[in-house]
């Protein structure tokens, strides 16, 4: 059920992203992987790999997908012309640095366990394990302070209307 997960999950922070940009064209082109991988999930999952095989290629090009993403979402505030801007976007902005960092580090932790699990199949799945759960430490951490900051952005918010 893991494979159907993988799908669900890379269309969701890919619409998601696509949700908070601001010029059209970085959302349509942003819109229109999201379109791509979702037909590519399922052709992956009903003809190439399967249900009951780790969709491996279906978790790889949603990686690349969502960093692209991530880039296109990088650049865009990093143009922008006020600081208002990024100010507004903070949660958004560690989110998707927190992305960045998992989905980056996933991807070449994966590539780790292929090389080393040849040679040392028991030592390459403890890595892998411990690699992992630091990298999702560290996004769950980034989603845990984007949330906590933008609750205390609405609570003073709501203060000054009073």
């Amino acid at each position: 059920m893991y494979n159907i997960f993988n799908g669900i999950e890379f269309t969701f922070y890919l619409f998601f992203i696509a949700n908070f940009i601001e010029k059209k064209i970085t959302k349509k082109i942003i819109l229109l992987f999201s379109y791509l991988f979702i037909l590519f999930f399922f052709t992956n999952l009903s003809l190439i790999q399967g249900l009951y095989m780790y969709n491996t290629i279906t978790h790889t090009i949603g990686s690349i997908i969502l960093l692209l993403a991530i880039l296109m979402t990088f650049y865009e505030i990093s143009s922008s012309e006020t600081m208002h801007y990024i100010n507004t976007k903070w949660p958004l902005l560690l989110i998707t640095f927190g992305l960045l960092f998992f989905y980056s580090g996933n991807l070449l932790n994966t590539a780790i366990l292929n090389y080393i699990s040849e040679r040392e199949p028991e030592k390459a799945v403890s890595l892998y394990k411990s690699i992992n759960r630091n990298l999702n430490f560290f996004l769950y951490l980034s989603f845990a302070i984007a949330f906590v900051l933008d609750l205390i952005k609405q609570l003073k918010s709501s203060n000054l209307e009073n």
